[in-house]
């Protein structure tokens, strides 16, 4: 089984661009990180930006270039990887079908399924540099992106019929995720009845519109931890929190860490990250 999976994890501060090619056997699920990077695949042309996902299904002719500063992981793997899972028997159409129902998947509008799509991409990187037995928790990991990418679409086919008001929801807490807003306010701005929009968010989502709005501001506190020197308090208001205590007891539900230490550890983490690396099992 070794043959058949192999990691590519491009972050670095150099461009890179590579020729023509062909995967004969092997399927490839790229995400960014950061940055961006430009795909052709049989002549058509494709963006690929951070929070996006490209599939490329086996057989078909592709080359790529990666500006600078980009952060970009591909996962390439065979049919027989994942062929004989239980999961895969429970899926008549099989989960490699992904690769012919759609291209370019973009997270950047929906925090839920892109928080557990970038958890699976840096799991993947990270249990075959630390875990002896990667092959085989890599092979549960790919199992599970392809389950939620399957999912992931097949409620954007829906989403437009059933559950515009979400959506509409959903780009509201996108863009106004730092003001004080309550699902009630939501509900009176779009006219919307509050007990059937309650369980039709979480029903569309997930999660509930608290735990929604909670992780969109959390994503940016981490953004601006990373990115700024701004203060952790200064953060705290800025991304709609009043309560510091409560602002630090949801930032270490959502993480697992504190804020400070999350900063801290993540600075290291950059600090010892190499230019090029590319892993195979």
């Amino acid at each position: 089984m070794q043959n058949h999976i192999a990691i590519y994890h491009h972050a670095s501060d150099c461009p890179m661009k590579n020729i023509t090619h062909v995967h004969t056997g092997k399927y490839e699920i790229s995400y960014c990180l950061e940055g961006e990077k430009n795909y052709t695949l049989a002549d058509k042309n494709f963006k690929l930006k951070k929070h996006m996902a490209i599939l490329i299904p086996k057989g078909v002719e592709h080359s790529y270039s990666t500006p600078a500063n980009s952060d970009i992981c591909s996962l390439e793997f065979s049919g027989d990887f994942i062929g004989h899972s239980v999961i895969e028997e429970l899926c008549p159409a099989g989960l490699l079908d992904i690769f012919f129902r759609n291209t370019i998947f973009d997270f950047s509008d929906d925090i839920y399924y892109r928080i557990q799509i970038e958890e699976i991409i840096k799991k993947c990187i990270f249990e075959y540099r630390e875990n002896a037995l990667a092959l085989y928790t890599i092979r549960s990991l790919v199992i599970l992106l392809l389950v939620l990418l399957s999912s992931f679409l097949d409620k954007k086919r829906h989403f437009p019929k059933t559950e515009n008001s979400i959506m509409k929801i959903v780009n509201y807490l996108n863009e106004n995720y730092f003001a004080d807003i309550s699902l009630y306010d939501v509900c009176r701005k779009f006219s919307l009845d509050y007990k059937s929009t309650s369980k039709l968010f979480k029903k569309t989502t997930g999660i509930s519109f608290i735990d929604y709005l909670n992780s969109i501001r959390i994503n940016k506190c981490k953004d601006l931890l990373l990115n700024t020197p701004q203060s952790i308090i200064s953060i705290c208001f800025q991304t709609g929190y009043n309560d510091l205590s409560y602002f630090y007891r949801i930032f270490k539900k959502i993480t697992g860490s504190t804020p400070a230490d999350f900063k801290k550890k993540s600075i290291s983490q950059r600090q010892g990250k190499t230019p090029v690396t590319e892993l195979k099992l």
